[in-house]
Order: C-alpha cells, then structure tokens, then sequence
C-alpha cells in the first residue's frame, strides 16, 4: 500500500513560499429569486519548476 501524501508543517511552509503569480477565476450564475446559486472557480498559479517549463 502507497504512503499517503501528507506534507510536515515545514514541508508545507517550504512549498508555499514556492508559489507565486497566483490568480483567481470566480463564474456565479446569480438568477434573481433563486434560493441556491451555482458557480465555477478557477485558481492558477506557478513554480518555479513550472516557469522554466513555460519558457522554453
């Protein structure tokens, strides 16, 4: 059986000082009178590994 992906709190702290230029993408169908709204979200962001990807 696999290990489970589970970051120590440094490890995590490590990672997210890795992310940069990150975005956010909100879609909410907002119909009047509707009790519930539906929505979409998109959020991107990069790495470094990720931006010498996209720059070659």
């Amino acid at each position: 059986m696999d290990a489970p992906n589970i970051l120590t709190q440094t490890e995590a702290i490590e990672r997210a000082e890795q992310v940069k230029q990150i975005g956010y993408e909100i879609h909410l169908d907002l119909k009047t009178g509707s009790s519930t709204y539906q929505g979409e979200t998109k959020i991107s962001f990069f790495t470094p590994e990720r931006e010498k990807e996209n720059s070659k």
